[in-house]
C-alpha cells in the first residue's frame, strides 16, 4: 500500500490576513477539450494555457458580489478521494442571444476562469470540466427582487482548482485577454 505524508509546512503572513472573499464581476468560460496543455512555471501556476486550433474563452460579466467559486472535499465509500469544484453564477440574460447562451450552458461541458477580488486568478474544472446542475430565473414579486438567471456548476477533479500567473497582475489578466475569442 502506498504511503502518503506531508512534505511541507504553511505560513501566515500579515498580507494573508488581509484578504478579500469573493470575485470580481468577469469571469471566462471555455471547453477543457479545446485545452492542449498548461505550462506551469517552477512555483506551480499555470502560466500558460495551451489550446488547439480555435479554442479559447469567452469573457462573461456578471452583476457585482454575485458569484463564487470553491470546491468540497468528497471521500468516496470505496476510499477514493477528490475535489468537487463548484461555481455559483448569476447573469443578465436579456436578448434571444444571452438566452440561447444559457441554453448552450445547460448542456455544456466548461471549465472557468475566475478572478478574485485579491487580484489571482483561479482555473475551475480544467481537466474533466464543470456541468451546470441547477439554474433558475425568476421575475420576483417587488422592484427589488433578484432577476438574473442563477447556475450552479459543479465537476470532480483530482487537484485543487489551478492558479494562474505570469509575472503580475497586469500581465496575467492580458494574457487571458489573448485567449478570448
Amino acid at each position: 500500500m502506498a504511503t502518503c505524508k506531508v512534505t511541507a509546512g504553511i505560513d501566515i503572513t500579515c498580507d494573508d490576513k488581509r484578504r478579500l472573499g469573493g470575485l470580481n464581476s468577469r469571469f471566462w468560460i471555455g471547453d477543457p477539450t479545446e485545452i492542449d496543455s498548461f505550462t506551469f512555471d517552477g512555483d506551480g501556476y499555470v502560466s500558460e494555457i495551451n489550446f488547439s486550433t480555435y479554442g479559447g474563452t469567452f469573457t462573461m460579466e456578471s452583476p457585482d458580489n454575485s458569484c463564487s467559486a470553491g470546491y468540497e472535499v468528497v471521500v468516496a465509500e470505496g476510499g477514493n478521494k477528490f475535489f468537487n469544484h463548484t461555481a455559483a453564477i448569476k447573469l443578465f440574460a436579456t436578448t434571444p442571444a444571452d438566452d440561447a447562451v444559457i441554453e448552450e450552458m445547460l448542456v455544456a461541458n466548461s471549465f472557468l476562469i475566475v478572478e478574485t477580488q485579491n487580484q489571482e486568478f483561479l482555473i475551475y474544472g480544467a481537466n474533466n470540466g464543470l456541468k451546470t446542475t441547477e439554474g433558475s430565473q425568476n421575475s420576483g414579486a417587488e422592484d427589488a427582487s433578484d432577476v438574473t438567471d442563477t447556475l450552479t456548476m459543479a465537476g470532480g477533479e483530482k487537484l485543487k482548482p489551478y492558479r494562474f500567473f505570469d509575472t503580475d497582475f497586469a500581465t496575467t489578466l492580458a494574457k487571458l485577454e489573448t485567449y478570448e475569442l
